[in-house]
């Protein structure tokens, strides 16, 4: 008989995933971000935007394919990074930051 595993999960924490144009922090760009505010496990609040930017907004088809993303998507519903970025960080506050491969999430934001 296996023992139950002494674990610990947080029961506040945000989760954050973002969409990317590639792989690359230096060279590629962030096209849309969603977060999760929990407390108590239990979703309290989202955040989500896709993001546009002043000097360039193309997304590569083997993007679009994967994400559904378009270029017109941004341009028409996406806010700019100057503003999304201080929000979602303000967002997110002093939380734990929980997500998928966050590591490679987080260096798009360094």
């Amino acid at each position: 008989m296996r023992e139950k595993a002494d674990c610990f999960f947080p029961d506040d924490y945000t989760v954050v995933d973002i969409e990317t144009t590639g792989r690359s922090p230096e060279w590629d760009r962030i096209l849309d971000v969603a977060a999760l505010r929990v407390r108590d496990n239990k979703v309290t609040e989202t955040f989500h935007s896709l993001v546009k930017y002043a000097e360039d907004n193309d997304v590569p088809k083997d993007i679009q394919t994967l994400t559904g993303i378009t270029e017109k998507m941004i341009e028409t519903e996406g806010a700019f990074n100057t503003e999304i970025f201080p929000a979602l960080n303000k967002f997110i506050g002093e939380d734990l930051i929980l997500g998928y491969n966050i590591n490679f999430d987080i260096n798009f934001f360094i």
